[in-house]
Protein backbone atom coordinates (compact mmCIF):
# COMPACT_ATOMS: atom_id res chain seq x y z
CA UNK A 1 0.00 0.00 0.00
CA UNK A 2 1.38 3.81 -0.98
CA UNK A 3 2.65 5.36 2.50
CA UNK A 4 0.11 8.22 2.10
CA UNK A 5 -2.53 5.53 1.94
CA UNK A 6 -1.22 3.57 5.14
CA UNK A 7 -1.26 7.23 6.69
CA UNK A 8 -4.58 7.86 5.63
CA UNK A 9 -6.05 4.24 6.65
CA UNK A 10 -4.39 4.57 10.25
CA UNK A 11 -5.92 8.52 10.55
CA UNK A 12 -9.53 6.55 9.63
CA UNK A 13 -8.63 3.89 12.21
CA UNK A 14 -8.20 6.84 14.49
CA UNK A 15 -11.27 8.40 13.66
CA UNK A 16 -13.54 5.81 14.87
CA UNK A 17 -11.78 4.81 17.33
CA UNK A 18 -11.96 8.47 18.88
CA UNK A 19 -15.89 7.97 17.98
CA UNK A 20 -16.13 4.84 19.61
CA UNK A 21 -14.78 5.91 22.61
CA UNK A 22 -16.41 9.34 22.44
CA UNK A 23 -19.60 7.26 22.63
CA UNK A 24 -18.13 5.63 25.61
CA UNK A 25 -17.64 8.91 27.49
CA UNK A 26 -21.01 10.36 26.15
CA UNK A 27 -22.77 7.26 27.98
CA UNK A 28 -20.72 7.96 31.07
CA UNK A 29 -21.51 11.26 31.15
CA UNK A 30 -24.95 11.41 30.89
CA UNK A 31 -24.89 11.22 26.68
CA UNK A 32 -26.55 7.91 26.36
CA UNK A 33 -29.57 9.82 25.02
CA UNK A 34 -27.76 11.24 22.54
CA UNK A 35 -26.72 7.15 21.54
CA UNK A 36 -30.10 5.36 22.21
CA UNK A 37 -32.08 6.88 19.69
CA UNK A 38 -34.92 4.68 20.77
CA UNK A 39 -35.33 5.89 24.02
CA UNK A 40 -35.02 2.05 25.20
CA UNK A 41 -32.14 2.56 27.41
CA UNK A 42 -29.56 0.48 25.67
CA UNK A 43 -27.41 1.75 22.50
CA UNK A 44 -28.04 -1.34 20.32
CA UNK A 45 -25.40 -1.48 17.16
CA UNK A 46 -27.30 -0.08 14.78
CA UNK A 47 -27.85 2.53 17.03
CA UNK A 48 -23.63 3.02 17.56
CA UNK A 49 -23.23 2.57 13.61
CA UNK A 50 -25.82 5.04 13.02
CA UNK A 51 -24.06 7.91 15.36
CA UNK A 52 -20.50 6.70 13.92
CA UNK A 53 -22.24 7.50 10.37
CA UNK A 54 -23.35 11.06 11.56
CA UNK A 55 -20.22 11.87 12.99
CA UNK A 56 -18.00 10.53 9.87
CA UNK A 57 -20.79 12.87 7.61
CA UNK A 58 -19.70 15.59 10.12
CA UNK A 59 -16.30 15.16 9.39
CA UNK A 60 -16.65 14.92 5.84
CA UNK A 61 -17.15 18.07 4.77
CA UNK A 62 -16.90 18.13 0.91
CA UNK A 63 -19.26 15.21 1.15
CA UNK A 64 -17.43 12.77 -1.38
CA UNK A 65 -17.54 9.66 1.10
CA UNK A 66 -13.57 9.75 2.35
CA UNK A 67 -12.07 11.64 4.89
CA UNK A 68 -9.07 13.47 4.08
CA UNK A 69 -6.34 14.68 6.20
CA UNK A 70 -7.42 18.08 6.09
CA UNK A 71 -10.71 16.81 7.30
CA UNK A 72 -9.34 14.44 10.15
CA UNK A 73 -7.35 17.34 11.61
CA UNK A 74 -9.52 19.87 11.18
CA UNK A 75 -12.54 18.12 12.74
CA UNK A 76 -9.63 17.17 15.88
CA UNK A 77 -9.31 20.61 16.26
CA UNK A 78 -12.47 21.73 16.26
CA UNK A 79 -12.85 19.56 19.11
CA UNK A 80 -9.39 20.46 21.16
CA UNK A 81 -10.44 24.51 20.27
CA UNK A 82 -14.10 23.96 22.08
CA UNK A 83 -12.66 22.52 24.66
CA UNK A 84 -9.38 24.78 25.07
CA UNK A 85 -12.24 27.33 26.49
CA UNK A 86 -9.02 29.73 27.64
CA UNK A 87 -7.69 29.52 24.54
CA UNK A 88 -3.84 29.17 25.26
CA UNK A 89 -3.82 25.42 23.20
CA UNK A 90 -3.84 23.39 26.10
CA UNK A 91 -6.84 21.18 27.60
CA UNK A 92 -6.49 21.61 31.49
CA UNK A 93 -8.34 18.73 33.96
CA UNK A 94 -10.78 21.84 34.70
CA UNK A 95 -11.44 22.57 31.29
CA UNK A 96 -11.99 18.87 30.37
CA UNK A 97 -13.93 18.77 33.66
CA UNK A 98 -16.45 21.18 32.59
CA UNK A 99 -17.27 20.18 29.23
CA UNK A 100 -18.15 16.90 30.73
CA UNK A 101 -20.13 18.82 33.45
CA UNK A 102 -21.92 20.73 30.84
CA UNK A 103 -23.17 17.88 28.91
CA UNK A 104 -24.63 16.71 32.06
CA UNK A 105 -26.53 19.63 31.97
CA UNK A 106 -25.12 20.53 35.65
Amino acid sequence: MHKIGKAMLLSVTIAICVVALKGVAMAQVGGIRELDQNGDGTITKAEAQSALETQFQRMDTDHNGVLSKDEFVNARLAVIERLDTDGDGQITRSELRSALMSRRGR
